[in-house]
């Protein structure tokens, strides 16, 4: 009996060091998560600064990667003087950029600057 009660006791203890590693992992894989978004957001950001701190005529080109790590989807949005990113597990931030005519996309973008106007994919 004594050791039922001993075995018991170590196997309890177990998984919850088990279940503490677990949730630790966890939190790491959402922190690079979240650091991989807010890269990407603040890529994006400087990207739009750069332009609107240009001369008229400024054109350039960049991309925008696919996936985060490890493959995990998400949107970008760009809603005039303000950017969005969102993750598959209802993850978000919001950047403040300057204001923008157009859209960013996935892949290879464009933005020029114009008349003091700044435009992307347009």
């Amino acid at each position: 009996m004594e050791f039922v009660i001993i075995v018991g006791a170590v196997l309890f203890f177990f998984f919850i060091f088990l279940f503490s590693i677990q949730i630790n992992t966890g939190n790491k894989v959402k922190e690079q998560r979240l650091l991989a978004m807010k890269d990407l957001a603040l890529n994006l950001q400087n990207e739009i600064d750069l332009a609107g701190k240009a001369s008229v005529g400024y054109k350039r080109e960049f991309v925008i990667q696919e996936k985060l790590l490890n493959g995990v989807d998400y949107s970008l949005i760009l809603n005039g003087d303000v950017v969005y990113i969102n993750s598959s597990y209802d993850e978000g931030l919001a950047y403040p950029v300057l204001n923008v005519t157009g859209s960013v996309v996935k892949g290879s973008n464009v933005i020029r600057k114009e008349t003091d106007a700044i435009y992307l994919n347009r």
